[in-house]
């Protein structure tokens, strides 16, 4: 945020906003991967022409119950962390630009000079 230039609200909003979104895509499709993982290794270990090919697959297979809870646990928590962050922002924007501002103004009133 702090690249941003803009003092545009709506663009750093945007810009979050966007950043959220491609996280959650980022950690579903690194899930997705991990789910489709123990497919790939199914198919060399029943279908596999060579031993090692075979081991190879059954390998994957036996591996995913193990690597599969932590990484997805993992993973559905930080996509949960960026939607309640979305969320949490996209609620907090208008109450800072409706209340919190007007009554900073209110609280911080600035001194005026006069020219003499």
């Amino acid at each position: 945020m702090s690249q941003i230039d803009s003092g545009i609200v709506w663009i750093q909003g945007l810009a979050l906003a966007l950043v959220a979104i491609g996280m959650t895509l980022l950690v579903s499709g690194t899930v997705a991967v991990l789910v489709k993982a123990d497919d790939v290794g199914l198919h060399p270990s029943r279908t596999g022409h060579f031993a090692p090919t075979r081991a190879v697959g059954r390998d994957i297979v036996q591996s995913m119950p193990g690597v599969t809870p932590g990484v997805g646990t993992r993973a559905f928590t930080a996509a949960l962390d960026g939607l309640v962050g979305l969320a949490a922002g996209l609620g907090l924007v208008p109450v800072t630009l409706h209340a919190l501002l007007p009554a900073s103004g209110w609280f911080f009133r600035r001194r005026r000079e006069f020219a003499a």
